[in-house]
């Protein structure tokens, strides 16, 4: 009987091990491609190759030189291709007020917005 006990548990913990890995497989390979979503939206925005964009370099710096105009396309470009929303406070707290200047948010932090919205239509 305690085999069985010692068995069953050594089973249990097994399957959760596995389900914990699974689960944090699968949230590395959904920021991968986030991160590729969030390359390519700047890519055509700025018309530039999406390799060459450095994801910890703000958007305004060079090479890309965005401007709150550009910060708006790309939000839209990923909404659209995301099938998401990202709201105007979400996109503040990352990015600042629009027209306080050049938006000094970062393609890393466009992807944490990206993360953070809900899809479209959901509350």
């Amino acid at each position: 009987m305690r085999r069985t006990s010692l068995f069953l548990l050594l089973v249990a913990a097994l399957i959760g091990c596995g389900s914990q890995q699974a689960a944090t497989k699968s949230q590395s390979t959904s920021t991968a491609g986030t991160e590729l979503l969030v390359r390519a939206a700047i890519a055509k925005v700025m018309k530039t190759d999406a390799s060459s964009i450095q994801m910890d370099r703000p958007i305004s710096d060079p090479p890309l030189k965005a401007d709150d105009l550009s910060l708006v396309e790309i939000i839209i470009e990923i909404e659209d291709r995301a099938g998401i929303s990202i709201d105007e406070r979400t996109i503040e707290v990352h990015a600042g007020r629009q027209g306080d200047g050049p938006p000094k948010v970062t393609p890393n932090q466009i992807v944490k917005m990206v993360q953070d919205s809900p899809k479209a239509g959901m509350p």
